[in-house]
């Protein structure tokens, strides 16, 4: 039975966009091409074989969960379905803390104009009593990253503290 109090976070996919849609071409391509060059038996094999590529690499997820009962900390992925996790143990919760992280970026043209742009990011930590910090989830806007938040401290039974 699961734990009325576990905090499970997905802390966002693996693989960004940009891979996501490579393996996606590259499997068609690589469908295409069993499919027109070996015989009928192999080909569908090949395709059978290589399609499991497409819900791996779009299915697959980072995530955190936080026991409080068993005072046990796990990292790990979550591919189709099926968790696999690395735990840690720790001795409490101390608090959970937000920072923000600032970034700035100048881009100069080659007729000499500048612009500059600039980017925060709003960053929520878990710090444990034996001094462990674990990255909870971010988000570019304080008011959803405090929503967020608000179950992860109700189950945790923190405080949460704005360090900015």
């Amino acid at each position: 039975m699961a734990s009325p109090n576990k905090v499970t976070i997905n802390q966002g996919r693996v693989l960004p966009l940009p891979f996501r849609f490579f393996i996606l071409i590259a499997v068609l391509a690589g469908m295409s091409f069993a499919m027109s060059n070996l015989p009928e038996i192999p080909a569908i094999m090949v395709c059978i074989v290589i399609s499991f590529l497409i819900p791996l690499a779009w299915t697959t997820y980072y995530i955190l969960q936080i026991i409080p009962e068993s005072k046990t900390i796990k990292e790990g992925y979550w591919i189709m379905g099926i968790k696999k996790l690395s735990s840690r143990k720790y001795a409490g919760v101390d608090k959970v803390f937000v920072n923000i992280s600032k970034s700035s970026q100048r881009a100069t043209s080659y007729g000499g104009q500048t612009a500059t742009f600039q980017d925060q990011e709003f960053k929520a930590f878990l710090k444990t009593s034996d001094g462990q910090t674990v990255e909870l989830i971010s988000s570019k806007s304080e008011e959803t990253l405090m929503n967020r938040l608000k179950p992860i401290q109700k189950k945790l039974e923190t405080s949460i503290e704005k360090n900015y």
